[in-house]
């Protein structure tokens, strides 16, 4: 897949990520009537969170971000941090009352500030593991390990038992994919140009 058409699909996950909010909005006041449509409408949205996962992944891939030198990398890769750290602290001032340690400790590495930044905290830990995960996960076997650690870690969410935060190993295959997938398109752009040349 070329650079325009990821631009296209993040452009999508982005409406959908405005269409989950907007109606999760009108669901919350229980208006009754529209409440099938915008559950249905909430529900059809929700391909946009995992695509942004994936497309993470594939776009640190095809980008090279990681070349071999780790300072490097963690010096363009975390410069989202201290922007996460401001809107984090905006969120506990405006929300929480609770100022202990355990609760400011919460806000900062979990995300609990605010319902929606547990996205950057997985997003952020995700950036910090590519070195890592990187040729891992272009393999088969790697990737359906990680396929078999996020549908274990939606189990135990389902049943309760969510670690304290789940959504790392919840979201580890779609970010994965993102590589996988990058690796897929290489070797049939490979094999077709050996076939025709």
């Amino acid at each position: 897949m070329n650079r325009k058409a990821w631009v296209n699909v993040r452009g999508a996950a982005v409406l959908g990520v405005v269409l989950i909010h907007i109606t999760g909005l009108f669901l919350r006041q229980d208006s009754g009537f529209g409440d099938s449509f915008y559950l249905v409408l909430n529900q059809l949205s929700r391909f946009a969170v995992p695509m942004f996962f994936i497309a993470s992944g594939y776009g640190l891939t095809i980008s090279r971000s990681y070349t071999g030198d780790l300072g490097t990398y963690l010096k363009k890769r975390m410069k989202i941090v201290p922007a996460y750290l401001m809107w984090t602290f905006v969120y506990l001032i405006v929300h929480h009352t609770d100022w202990s340690l355990k609760s400011i400790m919460g806000g900062i590495f979990l995300g609990n500030s605010s319902y929606h930044m547990y996205f950057i905290t997985v997003l952020i830990l995700f950036y910090l593991i590519y070195p890592i995960l990187h040729n891992f996960c272009t393999t088969y076997i790697g990737i359906t390990i990680m396929l078999l650690i996020t549908l274990a870690g939606q189990a135990f969410f389902l049943s309760g038992s969510t670690f304290g935060k789940p959504y790392f190993w919840n979201w580890l295959f779609y970010f994965g994919i993102g590589f996988f997938i990058l690796e897929l398109e290489s070797s049939w752009h490979t094999k077709i140009t050996s076939t025709y040349s």
